[in-house]
């Protein structure tokens, strides 16, 4: 991955609805963006125009860019459905079909749940995008219908978003057979990602078996395997998780629902102390400077945020909502390299 010149941090910004052409991808590259990460779970989008797009966009800037394949593992995800905001008290259904059928507005299509039904039971949360939106279910898993309550719904809910299952004992393999089908495409086309992060690990096999995938499509190329810390569980297993992956990568986000929020700043040092130990790359992802980017308000906790998880030896900044969806994907690009390159100075 690569940082900023003269710094020992860089940015990776993130392909997405409010980042995709041209002219706005070529700006995020110029603002200081070296890395692009693809989240290969969004399936609303038309992965090989993006990668084209990237590929033009940087050749107009006349610069080399990092790849980031984030996969999103076989985790259930919404299926194709109109963005609906739900309310406290909505009581909705959740079908294991692909796409909203057009009759009513309250159910969620969420393809393959039925599968892991045996892991779901009255009382569950399900939290989509982050946990801005949490709902309870009001059924087994395998009941006929899977019927869950809205407690909260902070945010419409949209296609393709990622579903939490914080009390559930779920396991995912890290790369399903669409990924595996979609990255040998990209091989044949000889384009190879600097680092693929497979999602949801909770201990060491998930990343061997991505480090052999890896090796097989894209021998020889130095493809990292990156450790995601996302799952409370993995915290207890940093120094094994590391022993085998080339890196890590703490993804707030999802962290912030399987953690109480007062223990997140400790988990991010956790993982930081491990990758120094190792003596391999730290990185740090979600919820970075999305106020600024939604607001333009330069909110000094978020400047804060940045500041310590480059002292605390981040190599890589990734920002994911603060450009794939925000008002201000290049702003918020450029205020990263802003805050990066102060520290960078005051270090030296």
């Amino acid at each position: 991955m690569q940082t900023l010149p003269g710094c020992s941090t860089g940015i990776c910004a993130s392909i997405g609805r409010t980042c995709s052409d041209l002219r706005t991808v070529q700006r995020v590259i110029e603002a200081g963006a070296g890395n692009i990460r693809f989240a290969l779970g969004l399936r609303d989008r038309d992965f090989f125009k993006d990668l084209d797009v990237v590929q033009e966009a940087a050749s107009a800037a006349d610069q080399t860019i990092h790849l980031l394949f984030d996969l999103p593992s076989t985790r259930p995800r919404v299926g194709e459905m109109p963005t609906h905001r739900f309310h406290a008290g909505d009581r909705v259904l959740i079908k294991d079909q692909e796409r909203f059928d057009g009759v009513g507005a309250g159910f969620i299509p969420v393809p393959g749940i039925r599968a892991f039904g045996n892991k779901l039971k009255r009382g569950d949360r399900i939290f989509f995008r982050d946990s801005r939106q949490e709902f309870r279910l009001q059924t087994d898993g395998n009941e006929p219908l899977l019927i869950a309550e809205c407690i909260t719904c902070a945010e419409a809910i949209q296609s393709c978003v990622g579903c939490s299952f914080p009390d559930s004992d779920m396991a995912f393999k890290p790369i399903s057979n669409q990924d595996a089908d979609l990255m040998r495409a990209v091989a044949e086309r000889g384009v190879h990602p600097s680092a693929v992060v497979p999602s949801f690990i909770t201990g060491p096999e998930p990343l061997l078996e991505t480090r052999a995938f890896v090796d097989e499509v894209w021998p020889g190329k130095g493809v990292q395997v990156l450790a995601k810390f996302e799952v409370a569980s993995a915290l207890d297993i940093i120094d094994d998780l590391l022993a085998v992956a080339d890196g890590g990568l703490i993804g707030r986000g999802d962290l912030g629902m399987s953690l109480a929020p007062e223990h997140l700043p400790h988990a991010q040092r956790q993982v930081a102390e491990g990758t120094r130990k190792a003596g391999k790359p730290f990185l740090v992802a979600s919820q970075i400077l999305e106020r600024y980017a939604a607001t333009g308000m330069p909110y000094r906790a978020e400047l804060s945020d940045v500041s310590l998880s480059i002292q605390q030896g981040a190599q890589i900044i990734v920002l994911c909502q603060e450009t794939n969806d925000s008002q201000r994907p290049v702003e918020a690009v450029a205020m990263a390299r802003r805050i990066i390159e102060a520290e960078a100075a005051c270090a030296s």
